[in-house]
């Protein structure tokens, strides 16, 4: 009788996993632990250097994707404004699309990895493109409808546009942590 009991609520508890559809996660967070750096030359003169995040920006996340049996493929869409550099007067705004996959345990964890498809980082007076980058992201859903997440970004722009031009020259990098609170919505 044991037995069939933890074997009925073991087949309960996967069989929420199993099914499949539409999946909606909206979310926000905090970014921390930022660094920006810079590598190449601007108008020929050297503009590599380093500097680490003044400030914890808000990040927004919005994922829209398919589920299923705990797999799940998506497209995430996020947003960091106002990503403060050290030593600067000007703050980043960092949008970028994501091709993200993932793995929904049944003991409450989630993991996914994602690759940077579309962005740019706009400060102001121009704009870093040409977007490369991975995330990478860890989540607890121990608590009902929501998914407490930690992940990863590392974002590369190889060109800069400012005031109509574009610069090829030099780079810019985006490393940085984020922090957030989702809820992931199973249609």
């Amino acid at each position: 009788m044991k037995k069939m009991i933890i074997g009925l609520v073991a087949a309960c508890f996967l069989a929420s996993q199993a099914f499949s559809g539409v999946l909606i996660e909206p979310g926000v967070g905090m970014a921390f632990s930022g660094e920006y750096e810079t590598s190449g030359t601007l108008n020929g003169n050297d503009a590599s250097g380093t500097a680490d995040m003044d400030n914890n920006p808000v990040g927004i996340n919005l994922r829209l994707g398919y589920k299923m049996i705990g797999f799940w493929g998506a497209f995430d869409y996020s947003l960091v404004s106002s990503f403060g550099v050290e030593n600067s007067t000007t703050d980043v705004d960092i949008t970028s699309g994501f091709l993200t996959v993932g793995f929904d345990f049944p003991i409450m964890l989630r993991v996914w990895a994602g690759y940077a498809l579309m962005g740019d980082a706009d400060y102001g007076v121009g704009k870093y493109e040409g977007i490369s980058g991975t995330k990478f992201g860890v989540g607890y859903s121990g608590l009902p409808f929501i998914s407490i997440n930690a992940e990863m970004y590392a974002l590369s722009f190889d060109e800069v546009t400012s005031g109509g031009v574009t610069i090829t020259t030099l780079e810019a990098d985006f490393n940085y942590y984020l922090l957030s609170v989702s809820v992931p919505f199973d249609l």
